[in-house]
Protein backbone atom coordinates (compact mmCIF):
# COMPACT_ATOMS: atom_id res chain seq x y z
CA UNK A 1 0.00 0.00 0.00
CA UNK A 2 1.20 3.67 -1.13
CA UNK A 3 -1.71 6.18 -0.53
CA UNK A 4 -0.55 9.36 -1.15
CA UNK A 5 -1.33 11.66 1.35
CA UNK A 6 -1.98 15.13 -0.06
CA UNK A 7 -1.02 17.24 -3.68
CA UNK A 8 -0.21 20.62 -4.13
CA UNK A 9 -1.31 22.74 -6.73
CA UNK A 10 0.43 25.60 -7.94
CA UNK A 11 -0.45 28.46 -9.27
CA UNK A 12 0.41 29.25 -12.87
CA UNK A 13 -0.04 31.42 -15.60
CA UNK A 14 -2.40 30.54 -18.30
CA UNK A 15 -0.11 29.71 -21.30
CA UNK A 16 2.24 27.83 -18.85
CA UNK A 17 0.97 23.91 -19.61
CA UNK A 18 4.16 22.10 -18.24
CA UNK A 19 2.69 21.05 -15.27
CA UNK A 20 0.88 18.07 -14.86
CA UNK A 21 -2.79 16.97 -14.24
CA UNK A 22 -2.83 13.41 -12.57
CA UNK A 23 -5.74 11.40 -11.19
CA UNK A 24 -4.20 8.88 -8.73
CA UNK A 25 -5.66 5.13 -8.06
CA UNK A 26 -4.92 3.13 -5.60
CA UNK A 27 -4.76 -0.84 -6.09
CA UNK A 28 -6.81 -2.93 -4.34
CA UNK A 29 -5.67 -6.13 -2.67
CA UNK A 30 -5.21 -8.32 -5.53
CA UNK A 31 -3.50 -5.39 -7.27
CA UNK A 32 -5.04 -6.36 -10.14
CA UNK A 33 -7.87 -3.77 -10.44
CA UNK A 34 -8.13 -0.27 -9.23
CA UNK A 35 -10.51 0.99 -6.65
CA UNK A 36 -13.39 3.27 -7.55
CA UNK A 37 -12.40 6.59 -9.25
CA UNK A 38 -14.35 8.99 -10.80
CA UNK A 39 -14.57 9.56 -14.31
CA UNK A 40 -10.95 10.92 -16.33
CA UNK A 41 -10.40 13.15 -18.87
CA UNK A 42 -6.76 11.72 -19.82
CA UNK A 43 -5.16 8.85 -19.19
CA UNK A 44 -1.65 8.89 -18.14
CA UNK A 45 -0.39 5.42 -18.19
CA UNK A 46 0.74 5.82 -14.66
CA UNK A 47 2.25 2.44 -13.59
CA UNK A 48 2.23 2.27 -9.81
CA UNK A 49 4.26 -0.74 -9.73
CA UNK A 50 7.21 1.93 -8.69
CA UNK A 51 5.14 3.25 -5.86
CA UNK A 52 3.50 -0.04 -4.54
CA UNK A 53 6.46 -1.86 -4.48
CA UNK A 54 8.23 0.57 -1.50
CA UNK A 55 5.37 -1.31 0.91
CA UNK A 56 5.46 2.11 2.84
CA UNK A 57 4.08 5.60 2.42
CA UNK A 58 5.94 7.51 0.17
CA UNK A 59 6.18 11.16 -1.21
CA UNK A 60 5.87 11.46 -5.58
CA UNK A 61 8.11 14.17 -6.23
CA UNK A 62 6.35 14.95 -10.32
CA UNK A 63 8.43 17.34 -12.27
CA UNK A 64 7.36 19.76 -14.59
CA UNK A 65 7.82 18.39 -18.45
CA UNK A 66 9.51 21.33 -19.51
CA UNK A 67 12.46 20.38 -17.37
CA UNK A 68 14.89 18.05 -18.76
CA UNK A 69 17.57 18.34 -16.73
CA UNK A 70 18.58 15.10 -15.12
CA UNK A 71 20.95 16.38 -12.71
CA UNK A 72 18.30 15.71 -9.27
CA UNK A 73 17.67 12.17 -10.85
CA UNK A 74 21.38 12.08 -11.43
CA UNK A 75 22.72 12.36 -8.09
CA UNK A 76 19.75 10.93 -5.96
CA UNK A 77 20.98 7.54 -8.08
CA UNK A 78 24.55 8.32 -7.10
CA UNK A 79 23.64 8.62 -3.21
CA UNK A 80 21.10 5.69 -3.40
CA UNK A 81 24.19 3.19 -4.57
CA UNK A 82 26.47 4.03 -1.81
CA UNK A 83 27.21 2.47 1.63
CA UNK A 84 24.93 3.79 4.44
CA UNK A 85 28.24 3.79 7.02
CA UNK A 86 28.59 7.77 7.38
CA UNK A 87 25.81 8.84 9.95
CA UNK A 88 24.78 11.71 7.45
CA UNK A 89 23.65 9.16 5.29
CA UNK A 90 19.91 8.63 7.25
CA UNK A 91 20.14 12.50 7.00
CA UNK A 92 19.44 13.03 3.50
CA UNK A 93 16.19 12.15 1.83
CA UNK A 94 16.49 8.70 -0.01
CA UNK A 95 15.47 7.72 -3.65
CA UNK A 96 12.83 4.68 -3.72
CA UNK A 97 12.69 4.23 -6.98
CA UNK A 98 11.41 6.30 -10.47
CA UNK A 99 9.10 6.85 -13.47
CA UNK A 100 7.82 8.71 -16.46
CA UNK A 101 4.33 9.56 -16.64
CA UNK A 102 2.38 10.70 -20.03
CA UNK A 103 -0.12 13.21 -19.61
CA UNK A 104 -1.77 15.46 -21.62
CA UNK A 105 0.77 18.37 -20.89
CA UNK A 106 4.22 16.24 -21.56
CA UNK A 107 6.70 13.67 -20.09
CA UNK A 108 7.04 14.29 -16.46
CA UNK A 109 9.58 12.27 -14.46
CA UNK A 110 8.68 11.38 -11.03
CA UNK A 111 10.75 10.79 -8.34
CA UNK A 112 9.61 8.42 -5.22
CA UNK A 113 11.05 9.07 -2.16
CA UNK A 114 10.57 9.08 1.86
CA UNK A 115 8.47 11.20 3.04
CA UNK A 116 8.68 13.51 5.62
CA UNK A 117 6.75 15.94 7.80
CA UNK A 118 6.87 19.59 7.62
CA UNK A 119 10.54 21.94 7.33
CA UNK A 120 11.36 23.42 10.29
CA UNK A 121 10.66 26.68 8.91
CA UNK A 122 7.49 25.92 9.21
CA UNK A 123 7.52 23.71 12.28
CA UNK A 124 9.47 26.14 14.37
CA UNK A 125 7.68 29.07 13.09
CA UNK A 126 10.33 31.10 15.06
CA UNK A 127 13.72 30.17 16.87
CA UNK A 128 13.74 26.92 18.13
CA UNK A 129 14.84 26.02 22.00
CA UNK A 130 18.69 25.79 22.13
CA UNK A 131 18.57 22.08 23.27
CA UNK A 132 16.69 21.58 20.07
CA UNK A 133 18.94 23.43 18.23
CA UNK A 134 22.06 21.72 19.43
CA UNK A 135 20.32 18.34 17.71
CA UNK A 136 19.27 19.31 14.35
CA UNK A 137 22.57 21.79 13.57
CA UNK A 138 24.31 18.14 14.30
CA UNK A 139 22.33 16.07 11.93
CA UNK A 140 22.21 18.69 9.38
CA UNK A 141 26.18 19.10 9.27
CA UNK A 142 26.55 15.28 9.23
CA UNK A 143 24.24 15.30 6.52
CA UNK A 144 26.32 17.64 4.25
CA UNK A 145 29.35 16.49 5.30
CA UNK A 146 27.93 12.64 3.71
CA UNK A 147 27.38 14.75 0.54
CA UNK A 148 30.82 16.76 0.18
CA UNK A 149 32.81 13.24 0.97
CA UNK A 150 31.16 12.58 -2.32
CA UNK A 151 31.80 15.51 -4.03
CA UNK A 152 28.24 16.32 -4.04
CA UNK A 153 26.92 19.73 -3.37
CA UNK A 154 22.98 20.34 -2.19
CA UNK A 155 22.97 23.53 -4.15
CA UNK A 156 19.81 25.10 -2.26
CA UNK A 157 19.94 24.60 1.50
CA UNK A 158 17.41 26.92 3.27
CA UNK A 159 14.85 25.97 6.11
CA UNK A 160 12.39 25.18 3.81
CA UNK A 161 14.42 21.99 2.55
CA UNK A 162 14.86 21.29 5.92
CA UNK A 163 12.38 18.82 7.14
CA UNK A 164 11.28 16.83 10.30
CA UNK A 165 10.60 13.23 9.99
CA UNK A 166 7.60 11.93 11.55
CA UNK A 167 9.13 8.29 13.52
CA UNK A 168 6.19 6.13 13.97
CA UNK A 169 4.43 6.96 10.48
CA UNK A 170 5.14 3.71 8.98
CA UNK A 171 3.48 1.76 12.05
CA UNK A 172 -0.21 3.64 11.23
CA UNK A 173 -2.77 2.65 8.94
CA UNK A 174 -4.84 4.81 6.32
CA UNK A 175 -6.84 5.79 8.05
CA UNK A 176 -4.56 6.41 11.00
CA UNK A 177 -2.39 8.95 8.55
CA UNK A 178 -5.78 10.62 7.77
CA UNK A 179 -7.39 11.66 10.93
CA UNK A 180 -3.51 12.76 11.94
CA UNK A 181 -3.73 15.18 9.00
CA UNK A 182 -7.17 16.27 9.48
CA UNK A 183 -10.03 16.65 7.18
CA UNK A 184 -8.86 17.12 3.84
CA UNK A 185 -9.94 20.42 1.85
CA UNK A 186 -10.55 21.42 -1.39
CA UNK A 187 -11.06 23.86 -3.93
CA UNK A 188 -12.42 24.16 -7.44
CA UNK A 189 -9.81 25.41 -9.88
CA UNK A 190 -11.59 28.35 -12.04
CA UNK A 191 -10.18 30.80 -14.76
CA UNK A 192 -9.70 34.73 -13.86
CA UNK A 193 -11.18 35.31 -16.86
CA UNK A 194 -14.88 33.17 -16.02
CA UNK A 195 -13.82 30.94 -19.27
CA UNK A 196 -13.95 27.04 -19.12
CA UNK A 197 -10.81 25.14 -17.96
CA UNK A 198 -8.60 23.40 -20.73
CA UNK A 199 -8.29 20.25 -21.13
CA UNK A 200 -5.22 19.99 -19.79
CA UNK A 201 -6.20 21.92 -16.47
CA UNK A 202 -7.03 20.09 -13.05
CA UNK A 203 -10.68 20.75 -11.86
CA UNK A 204 -9.64 20.73 -8.13
CA UNK A 205 -6.71 21.20 -5.82
CA UNK A 206 -6.22 19.83 -2.25
CA UNK A 207 -4.91 22.08 0.73
CA UNK A 208 -1.80 20.66 1.79
CA UNK A 209 -1.63 19.07 4.99
CA UNK A 210 0.82 19.14 8.24
CA UNK A 211 1.16 17.17 11.24
CA UNK A 212 0.45 18.44 14.75
CA UNK A 213 3.38 19.91 16.23
CA UNK A 214 3.48 17.29 18.36
CA UNK A 215 4.31 14.92 16.39
CA UNK A 216 6.96 16.72 14.52
CA UNK A 217 8.90 18.37 17.88
CA UNK A 218 9.91 15.87 19.64
CA UNK A 219 12.88 15.61 21.94
CA UNK A 220 14.85 13.87 20.05
CA UNK A 221 14.02 15.32 16.47
CA UNK A 222 15.18 14.13 13.42
CA UNK A 223 15.80 15.80 10.17
CA UNK A 224 16.14 15.11 6.59
CA UNK A 225 17.18 17.38 3.96
CA UNK A 226 15.09 17.27 1.15
CA UNK A 227 14.71 18.98 -3.02
CA UNK A 228 18.12 18.15 -4.45
CA UNK A 229 16.87 19.90 -7.89
CA UNK A 230 19.78 22.33 -7.75
CA UNK A 231 22.37 19.56 -6.18
CA UNK A 232 25.99 18.97 -8.47
CA UNK A 233 28.76 16.92 -8.79
CA UNK A 234 31.92 18.89 -7.85
CA UNK A 235 33.10 18.03 -11.04
CA UNK A 236 30.08 18.94 -13.15
CA UNK A 237 29.24 22.10 -11.21
CA UNK A 238 26.19 24.70 -12.95
CA UNK A 239 26.93 28.16 -13.73
CA UNK A 240 25.23 29.41 -10.95
CA UNK A 241 22.52 28.59 -8.34
CA UNK A 242 18.86 30.11 -7.80
CA UNK A 243 18.60 29.56 -4.41
CA UNK A 244 17.31 32.13 -1.79
CA UNK A 245 19.20 35.50 -1.55
CA UNK A 246 19.57 35.56 1.96
CA UNK A 247 21.97 32.04 1.75
CA UNK A 248 23.83 32.94 -1.49
CA UNK A 249 27.39 32.34 -1.04
CA UNK A 250 29.69 35.48 -2.50
CA UNK A 251 31.11 33.69 -5.44
CA UNK A 252 28.08 32.78 -6.71
CA UNK A 253 26.55 36.58 -6.68
CA UNK A 254 29.91 37.13 -8.48
CA UNK A 255 29.84 34.13 -11.26
CA UNK A 256 32.92 32.56 -9.67
CA UNK A 257 33.36 28.75 -9.74
CA UNK A 258 30.92 26.63 -8.03
CA UNK A 259 32.36 23.46 -5.81
CA UNK A 260 30.90 21.99 -2.53
CA UNK A 261 31.45 24.40 -0.21
CA UNK A 262 28.60 26.85 -1.25
CA UNK A 263 27.06 24.26 1.21
CA UNK A 264 28.93 26.09 4.07
CA UNK A 265 28.20 28.59 3.24
CA UNK A 266 24.30 28.21 3.74
CA UNK A 267 25.03 25.76 6.34
CA UNK A 268 26.60 28.92 8.45
CA UNK A 269 24.32 31.86 6.39
CA UNK A 270 20.71 30.25 7.65
CA UNK A 271 19.44 26.83 7.38
CA UNK A 272 22.02 25.19 9.75
CA UNK A 273 23.15 27.46 12.91
CA UNK A 274 22.33 31.42 12.55
CA UNK A 275 18.42 31.18 11.99
CA UNK A 276 17.48 28.07 13.85
CA UNK A 277 19.71 29.82 16.74
CA UNK A 278 17.39 33.45 16.40
CA UNK A 279 14.42 32.72 14.06
CA UNK A 280 15.83 35.08 11.58
CA UNK A 281 18.88 34.96 8.89
CA UNK A 282 22.14 36.97 9.36
CA UNK A 283 21.28 38.91 6.13
CA UNK A 284 18.52 40.55 5.04
CA UNK A 285 16.14 38.40 2.01
CA UNK A 286 14.37 41.08 1.04
CA UNK A 287 17.53 42.56 -1.13
CA UNK A 288 19.29 42.69 -4.57
CA UNK A 289 22.90 41.21 -4.61
CA UNK A 290 24.35 44.34 -4.24
CA UNK A 291 23.21 45.60 -1.22
CA UNK A 292 23.44 41.91 -0.25
CA UNK A 293 27.42 42.17 -0.67
CA UNK A 294 27.61 45.48 0.84
CA UNK A 295 26.07 43.96 4.10
CA UNK A 296 28.82 41.01 4.00
CA UNK A 297 31.45 43.14 4.40
CA UNK A 298 29.90 45.11 6.86
CA UNK A 299 29.40 41.81 8.94
CA UNK A 300 31.90 39.93 8.08
CA UNK A 301 36.20 41.25 8.84
CA UNK A 302 37.44 39.60 5.27
CA UNK A 303 38.74 41.64 2.95
CA UNK A 304 36.95 41.07 -0.94
CA UNK A 305 38.96 38.16 -2.67
CA UNK A 306 41.11 40.40 -5.24
CA UNK A 307 39.18 38.79 -8.40
CA UNK A 308 35.72 39.88 -7.56
CA UNK A 309 36.84 43.88 -6.77
CA UNK A 310 36.52 45.48 -10.35
CA UNK A 311 32.87 43.74 -10.05
CA UNK A 312 32.55 44.86 -6.33
CA UNK A 313 33.54 48.79 -8.17
CA UNK A 314 30.72 48.46 -10.88
CA UNK A 315 28.18 47.27 -7.87
CA UNK A 316 29.15 50.22 -5.70
CA UNK A 317 28.41 52.62 -8.70
CA UNK A 318 25.11 50.92 -8.97
CA UNK A 319 24.25 51.37 -5.26
CA UNK A 320 25.28 55.02 -5.15
CA UNK A 321 23.02 55.95 -8.42
CA UNK A 322 19.70 53.77 -6.95
CA UNK A 323 20.17 55.80 -3.59
CA UNK A 324 20.63 59.16 -5.19
CA UNK A 325 16.61 58.43 -6.30
CA UNK A 326 16.03 56.65 -2.77
CA UNK A 327 17.86 58.16 -0.45
CA UNK A 328 17.94 55.68 2.50
CA UNK A 329 16.99 57.04 6.31
CA UNK A 330 20.09 58.17 8.14
CA UNK A 331 21.23 56.69 11.32
CA UNK A 332 21.32 52.83 10.24
CA UNK A 333 23.57 50.84 12.72
CA UNK A 334 26.63 48.56 11.68
CA UNK A 335 26.51 45.27 12.99
CA UNK A 336 29.39 42.67 13.20
CA UNK A 337 28.61 39.16 13.01
CA UNK A 338 28.93 38.90 16.52
CA UNK A 339 26.79 41.66 17.43
CA UNK A 340 24.27 41.02 15.05
CA UNK A 341 23.53 37.61 16.72
CA UNK A 342 23.22 38.70 20.42
CA UNK A 343 20.96 41.54 18.58
CA UNK A 344 18.84 39.21 17.13
CA UNK A 345 18.73 36.55 19.92
CA UNK A 346 17.92 38.87 22.80
CA UNK A 347 15.35 40.67 20.29
CA UNK A 348 12.84 37.70 21.40
CA UNK A 349 10.83 37.95 24.72
CA UNK A 350 11.61 34.67 25.98
CA UNK A 351 13.37 32.21 28.27
CA UNK A 352 17.21 32.63 26.73
CA UNK A 353 18.59 28.84 25.50
CA UNK A 354 21.95 30.04 24.93
CA UNK A 355 23.93 31.56 27.37
CA UNK A 356 26.24 35.10 26.10
CA UNK A 357 29.54 32.41 25.98
CA UNK A 358 27.62 30.11 24.15
CA UNK A 359 26.17 32.20 21.49
CA UNK A 360 30.21 33.98 21.54
CA UNK A 361 31.16 30.34 20.84
CA UNK A 362 28.27 29.69 17.68
CA UNK A 363 29.21 33.53 16.22
CA UNK A 364 33.16 32.02 16.29
CA UNK A 365 31.97 28.87 14.51
CA UNK A 366 29.34 30.51 11.90
CA UNK A 367 32.16 32.76 11.29
CA UNK A 368 34.68 30.10 10.09
CA UNK A 369 32.24 29.43 7.65
CA UNK A 370 30.90 32.97 6.60
CA UNK A 371 34.24 33.51 4.86
CA UNK A 372 33.70 35.50 1.71
CA UNK A 373 36.38 33.22 0.08
CA UNK A 374 35.28 29.60 -0.16
CA UNK A 375 39.07 27.60 0.05
CA UNK A 376 39.26 29.38 3.46
CA UNK A 377 35.86 28.32 5.04
CA UNK A 378 36.09 26.21 7.94
CA UNK A 379 36.19 22.01 6.88
CA UNK A 380 35.78 21.14 10.28
CA UNK A 381 32.87 21.63 12.77
CA UNK A 382 32.01 21.20 16.23
CA UNK A 383 28.51 20.66 16.41
CA UNK A 384 27.54 19.36 20.00
CA UNK A 385 29.47 16.96 21.33
CA UNK A 386 30.56 15.90 18.40
CA UNK A 387 32.84 16.46 15.40
CA UNK A 388 31.72 16.81 12.26
CA UNK A 389 34.60 16.71 9.21
CA UNK A 390 33.80 18.24 5.66
CA UNK A 391 34.74 16.14 2.73
CA UNK A 392 37.84 18.24 1.10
Amino acid sequence: MAPLISLRARLISANSHSFPSICLRRLNSNRRHYSKMPPRTHDCGIDAEPIYRTNSYVAVKVKISKDKDTRELDVLQALSALPKHHPGSSHINQLLDHFTIDGPNGFHECLVLEITGPNIDDAACSRLPATLVKVIAKQILQGLDFLAANDIAHGDLHTRNITLAVSDLSALSEADVVARLGKVETGPVTRLDGGPLEDNSPTQIIRPASFPTSDILPENPSVKIIDLGQAFFGNNAPRTLHNPIAVRAPEIVFGDQLNVRVDLWSAGCLAQIFELVTGQPPFASMQYPNSLVEQMLQEIPDELPTRWQAKWQVMQEELAKSRAKWPEDEGDEIFTLQEWLDECYDFHDREAGFTRKELASLAEAIGSMLRLEPSLRATKMSSGKADVTWGQ
